[in-house]
C-alpha cells in the first residue's frame, strides 16, 4: 500500500495546481492580451533555471522529506494568490510555485522509479495518469467554482488539497534503510554523473532535446492556445474546464494502455511514436471546433506529450543510480522548462500576429523535425 502512495500524492498535487493554472487564460481573456497572459507561464517556467540545484538538494535532503516540505509550504502560497488580481502578481506567485515544483517533480519521479525498479516505464506512465486525473478533476472543479463563486474560492480549494497532500506525504516516512541512496552525496560530482551515463552520454542529450525540451515547448504553446481557441468559438470558462478535464480523462486510458506496452521496448522508437501523436493531434485541431472533437484530440496530444516526457524519465532512471536520480530528473525538467520558457511568448506572438491555428500548425511542424532527428540518430547508431 505504501508503495502506491506516490500515485495518490501525484493526483492531489495535480488537482490543486491544475484547478487554477489551466483556466487562467480564460479568466484573464477579457482584460489581458495573449502575450500578457503568457507572462504567467513564462515566469513559472523560468523558475526551472534553479531546477538542477533543487534536484541535487532533493537527493541530499531525502526524497520523501522533500515531498513533505513541499506540501508544508504549498497551502500558504495558494492562499497568497488572493491578495491581488493583477497579471504581474500572478506571474510572480507562479514563479514561487515553479520553485516548489523544482523540488516536487524530481522527487516524486525518483521515488516511483525506486519503488518500482523493474517496471519503471509502466509506473511512470501510471504516475502520469494520476497527474492527468488531476487534470480531469482540477479544471472542471476550478471552472465551476470560479464561474459561481469567484477565483478566490478556487485558491482556497487548492490550499485544502495541499493540506491533504501534506497528510499523505507523512505516510512515506518509514524505516528508510532500503530506500535511502546507497551513496551519500556531499557535493555535485560531475565526474560521477558522467561516469554513470557511460556510453549513453549522446543518447542522454538526444532525449533531453526531443523528450524534454520539445515536450515542454509543445505543452506551453498548447496550454495557451487551446483555452483561447475554446473561448473564441463560444465556450465559457466552465466549459473550457470541462474540455480540459475530459481531454485528460481520454489520455488516462491511453497512458495506462501504452505504458504497459512500451515497457521494455526501445526508448527511441517509443519516443518517435509519442512525438508523432503530438503532431497528428494538432493537425486535426486546426479543422475541428466541436466539443467532442476537441476533447478527443486534446487527449491524443496529452498522451503523446506526456508519454514522450516519461519515456525520457524512464531512460534516465535506467542509466543513473538512485543517489543521482533526482538530479538527473531535474536536468530533464530543466530542459523541459526551457521549452516552456520559449513556448508562451512564441505562441503569444503567433496568436496575436497571425491566429490561433498558427500555434497548432507550428507544433505539428516542430514535431516532424523532432521525429527526423530521432530517426537520423537511430540510423547513425
Amino acid at each position: 500500500m505504501r508503495r502506491n502512495l506516490p500515485l495518490a500524492i501525484q493526483a492531489v498535487w495535480s488537482s490543486g495546481f491544475n484547478l487554477v493554472s489551466r483556466i487562467l487564460p480564460s479568466y484573464f481573456a477579457q482584460f489581458a492580451t495573449a502575450s500578457e497572459i503568457s507572462l504567467i507561464y513564462l515566469l513559472y517556467a523560468s523558475a526551472k533555471f534553479l531546477g538542477i540545484p533543487c534536484g541535487w538538494l532533493s537527493d541530499k535532503i531525502g526524497k520523501t522529506k522533500t515531498l513533505f516540505l513541499v506540501f508544508l509550504l504549498l497551502p500558504f502560497l495558494a492562499i497568497s494568490f488572493t491578495f491581488s488580481k493583477s497579471v504581474i502578481f500572478f506571474a510572480f506567485m507562479f514563479f514561487l510555485i515553479g520553485l516548489l515544483g523544482n523540488f516536487y517533480y524530481p522527487s516524486i519521479n525518483a521515488v516511483v522509479t525506486i519503488f518500482f525498479d523493474h517496471k519503471k516505464t509502466e509506473y511512470l506512465f501510471k504516475l502520469e495518469s494520476m497527474y492527468q486525473l488531476g487534470m480531469v478533476l482540477g479544471p472542471i472543479i476550478g471552472g465551476v467554482i470560479t464561474l459561481k463563486y469567484g477565483i478566490d474560492k478556487a485558491f482556497y480549494t487548492w490550499a485544502v488539497l495541499s493540506f491533504l497532500g501534506l497528510i499523505l506525504s507523512t505516510f512515506l516516512f518509514k524505516k528508510e534503510s532500503s530506500f535511502k541512496p546507497k551513496t551519500k552525496i556531499k557535493k555535485i560530482n560531475l565526474k560521477e554523473f558522467l561516469s554513470q551515463l557511460g556510453e549513453k552520454k549522446f543518447d542522454f542529450i538526444i532525449f533531453l532535446i526531443t523528450g524534454s525540451f520539445l515536450t515542454g515547448l509543445f505543452e506551453a504553446m498548447f496550454s495557451l492556445a487551446l483555452p483561447l481557441y475554446a473561448t473564441k468559438i463560444g465556450f465559457n470558462i466552465s466549459k473550457v474546464g470541462w474540455i480540459i478535464g475530459l481531454g485528460s480523462l481520454v489520455s488516462i486510458f491511453g497512458l495506462l494502455f501504452l505504458g504497459k506496452r512500451l515497457e521494455g521496448k526501445r526508448k527511441k522508437i517509443s519516443l518517435i511514436l509519442t512525438t508523432f501523436l503530438v503532431g497528428l493531434s494538432c493537425v486535426f485541431l486546426i479543422f475541428i471546433n466541436s466539443l467532442i472533437g476537441i476533447v478527443f484530440f486534446l487527449g491524443i496530444f496529452t498522451l503523446g506529450r506526456a508519454g514522450g516526457l516519461n519515456i525520457t524519465r524512464s531512460f534516465i532512471s535506467e542509466v543513473l543510480n538512485e543517489n543521482l536520480r533526482a538530479t538527473g530528473m531535474s536536468i530533464s525538467d530543466f530542459a523541459q522548462y526551457l521549452g516552456r520558457i520559449v513556448g508562451p511568448p512564441f505562441a503569444g506572438v503567433l496568436i496575436d500576429k497571425i491566429n490561433i491555428f498558427a500555434s497548432f500548425g507550428s507544433i505539428s511542424i516542430i514535431s516532424i523535425l523532432g521525429i527526423i532527428l530521432l530517426i537520423l540518430y537511430q540510423e547513425k547508431k
